[in-house]
C-alpha cells in the first residue's frame, strides 16, 4: 500500500548570510559590514564607540572554512521577520545584508528545546555518530513539528565532522509497505538556502532521503538505504530563542546591545 503526504511551515524561513568565521572570509566584522555600521550607529547617537567589530574579530574567528554563524542564522530566520530592504537612522544607512547580520549575531547562542541526534566528530560512516540521527526521529519530527504545528526547525545536513545547519520547513512524503509490514520511505525535505545581499526573499533547496522503518507496536526503529545511508542529516534541533552563553561555551557578541539593534529595525527583536 502506498501512502503520500506533504507538508509546509505556515511562516517561511528568510534567507541570510551564514557569516564565515574564516579570516579570509566575509566577515561580520569587516569593513562595510553589520558591525562597523553598527558600532558608527552608537558613536553618533551614544558617543562612544562599543567595537562590537573588535570583539568579533579577536573572539569569533575559526580558522576552519566550513566554520560561521549558520546556527545563528538558522534560528533567527525561524523566530524573527525578515529585515527591512533598508533603513536610515540618525544619518546612517543600513542595508538589507548588514541588518541581517545584525540579527544574526544575536543568534549565535540559541536556545533549544529539543536536541536530537549526536554531532559526529568523524567521517567515518560506520561510527553511531555518523549513523544517527535514526531516520525514525527524522521521520517524526518532520511530520509533528512541520506536518502537525506548521512550524519549521533545523538540521545539520551533513553527516560527517562539519556542521550546515539549515532550517527545515517543508517536506513530500512516499511511503510502500510491504507484506512483513517494513515501512519504505523517501522524504524530500525543503530547507531555506543561505544568500548574501539582496531584497527580502526565500531561496530554498531540497534533499531526497530513502529509509526504511520497523514499528514493533511499542516503538519505531529505522535505517537509511541506498544514497542515504552515507547523506543524512547529523542532528536535529527546535531553537527557542537566544541567550548570552550556550551551554558548550560560545558566546554572542556582549557589545552588540539586542535594544540598539531593535531601536535600528524599529521593532523587538
Amino acid at each position: 500500500m502506498a501512502q503520500s503526504s506533504v507538508a509546509a511551515a505556515n511562516s517561511t524561513p528568510w534567507s541570510g548570510y551564514w557569516w564565515p568565521q574564516a579570516p579570509n572570509a566575509r566577515n561580520l566584522s569587516d569593513p562595510g559590514e553589520a558591525l562597523q555600521y553598527y558600532d558608527w550607529y552608537v558613536w553618533k547617537t551614544r558617543g562612544y564607540n562599543p567595537d562590537s567589530a573588535g570583539w568579533e574579530r579577536q573572539n569569533a574567528s575559526n580558522d576552519a572554512d566550513w566554520a560561521g554563524h549558520c546556527q545563528a542564522w538558522s534560528a533567527a530566520s525561524l523566530l524573527t521577520k525578515d529585515a527591512p530592504n533598508s533603513v536610515t537612522r540618525n544619518g546612517v544607512y543600513f542595508p538589507h545584508d548588514a541588518l541581517q547580520g545584525l540579527v544574526t549575531d544575536l543568534y549565535t547562542a540559541p536556545t533549544y528545546n529539543g536536541f536530537y541526534g549526536t554531532r559526529s566528530e568523524s567521517n567515518n560512516v560506520q561510527s553511531s555518530s555518523y549513523k544517527d540521527i535514526n531516520p525514525a526521529w527524522m521521520d517524526y519530527l518532520l511530520q509533528y513539528y512541520v506536518g502537525k504545528y506548521h512550524t519549521g526547525f533545523v538540521m545539520d545536513t551533513f553527516a560527517g565532522s562539519e556542521v550546515w545547519n539549515f532550517p527545515a520547513f517543508a517536506y513530500r512524503r512516499n511511503q510502500t509497505t510491504d507484506a512483513n509490514g517494513t515501512q519504505h520511505v523517501q522524504t524530500t525535505v525543503y530547507f531555506a538556502k543561505p544568500t548574501a545581499g539582496g531584497a527580502q526573499h526565500t531561496d530554498w533547496f531540497a534533499k531526497t532521503y530513502n529509509y526504511d522503518l520497523h514499528d514493533d507496536g511499542q516503538h519505531v526503529d529505522g535505517q537509511w538505504t541506498g544514497a542515504s545511508v552515507q547523506d543524512h542529516p547529523d542532528f536535529a534541533w527546535t531553537p527557542t530563542g537566544r541567550q548570552d552563553q550556550a551551554p558548550d561555551g560560545t558566546m554572542r557578541n556582549p557589545k552588540l546591545d539586542p535594544k540598539i539593534v531593535s531601536e535600528i529595525l524599529g521593532y523587538n527583536v
